[in-house]
């Protein structure tokens, strides 16, 4: 379902121990790229109110110019490789969002 329907909050489920590898294993492979000192990520689960922060990821470079490239890849391998589930609760009901976490 897509559109401007309110959401009254987001509720997340993971298969936490593959989750959890997966994220080390990303998070492994990005610290091998150049100038990258660190990088940590966290996704919450369960029940989020809307507007609460839902992903936190850290990246540590020597310069920024290493660090924003990094930063965008790891949302967007968090948001494909991780077995994390996303339903949407609505004024007008609740969804499984598919292909798009």
């Amino acid at each position: 379902m897509t559109g401007k329907i309110r959401t009254e909050f987001l509720e997340f489920e993971s298969h936490s121990e593959l989750a959890r590898k997966k994220i080390d294993e990303i998070c492994r492979q990005l610290k091998e790229k150049e100038g990258i000192v660190d990088v940590l990520m966290y996704h919450r689960t369960g029940i989020i109110p809307a507007g609460e922060d839902i992903v936190y990821i850290a990246v540590a470079a020597s310069h920024r110019e290493e660090l924003f490239p990094v930063l965008r890849e790891a949302i967007e391998l968090l948001k494909k490789e991780v077995p994390i589930w996303k339903k949407e609760h609505t004024v007008k009901g609740d969804w499984w969002v598919h292909d798009s976490l």
